[in-house]
């Protein structure tokens, strides 16, 4: 189809998912082949053109709050961090929901993410995208970080129906999310293995510092000071156990997290697939005939809805 009066430009505005930036707007240009599809910094400078249709490419809450909680010092443990965290993403989407609400009559709002992979969206129903989905050049943020920030916006009524607002505006499948009770599980056993490994490196220091105090002792005594080089010995024989139980501990307790990031990541594979099979279903049922049949029906209910 060529440009025309009725095909206006698409505008990405991807301010809040920079890194993901690049794929999504190639996504774009795969969906919409025959528009002019540029990026614009800020939703602002978007609606400097009236007759745009903007693109809002957004990652989830709990992405975008454990991004500023993967950069900032003292964090996962930091509660003050976390909390100033969230408290500017609060003010971050209030000021974007605002925006958007102006803007609500040719703004589409996307999970950045979702379409980075390829997920299909409802951005063109007569052309859906069709490409498989694949994993993303820049990674998501670690996993205890967004296991952090899905509670601290579950704790924070705030936050959460900011979250569930921005989700309601969001074209295309809805976004992951964590089971809650697992996440808490898989989070309160992620604290309950730093604070082990944390007493076992303190014990395995105590040792250390027990050995060296032994040894600078021992060089003071005469050679024949047999006492001191065995109890210099079991020192050390036991620091040996203490560092070996500890590395032991760690290895497993290492390969406990990654089990249950494996399980995650592939629940959300799951997830994502399921809600690419219902698309694409959609998709069918409005390419059929029934569908463009009473499609003045559903324009008539709309006008009455809206009068």
């Amino acid at each position: 189809m060529e440009m025309g009066a009725d095909t206006p430009p698409i505008v990405l505005v991807a301010e809040d998912a920079q890194d993901l930036a690049e794929a999504v707007l190639a996504r774009l240009h795969g969906i919409f082949p025959d528009r002019s599809v540029h990026v614009a910094e800020t939703l602002g400078a978007a609606a400097a053109d009236p007759e745009a249709r903007i693109v809002l490419a957004l990652t989830a809450p709990q992405e975008a709050l454990a991004t500023a909680l993967a950069m900032a010092p003292g964090m996962p443990d930091g509660e003050r961090v976390g909390e100033a965290a969230l408290a500017a993403w609060c003010e971050r989407a209030a000021g974007l929901l605002d925006e958007a609400r102006a803007l609500r009559e040719r703004l589409w709002i996307v999970d950045a993410r979702a379409m980075a992979e390829g997920l299909p969206q409802t951005l063109n129903p007569e052309r859906p995208s069709r490409s498989r989905r694949t994993e993303p050049a820049v990674p998501p943020p670690p996993l205890v970080h967004l296991l952090v920030a899905d509670r601290l916006i579950r704790s924070d009524a705030r936050a959460a129906r900011l979250a569930a607002e921005l989700a309601s505006l969001r074209s295309g499948p809805p976004a992951w999310r964590f089971d809650a009770a697992f996440a808490d599980r898989v989070l309160e056993d992620w604290h309950a293995t730093r604070t082990e490994i944390a007493l076992l490196r303190r014990t395995v220091l105590l040792l250390q510092e027990a050995a060296d105090e032994a040894l600078a002792r021992s060089a003071a005594i005469d050679a024949t000071g047999a006492a001191q080089r065995e109890a210099r010995a079991r020192l050390e024989e036991r620091l040996a156990r203490a560092e070996a139980d500890r590395q032991q501990r760690e290895g497993f307790l290492g390969a406990e997290i990654l089990r249950l990031s494996a399980l995650l990541a592939d629940e959300r594979r799951r997830l994502l697939d399921d809600l690419a099979a219902a698309q694409d279903e959609i998709a069918r049922l409005r390419s059929s005939t029934s569908w463009r049949v009473t499609a003045p029906l559903r324009a008539v209910g709309r006008q009455l809805r809206r009068s």
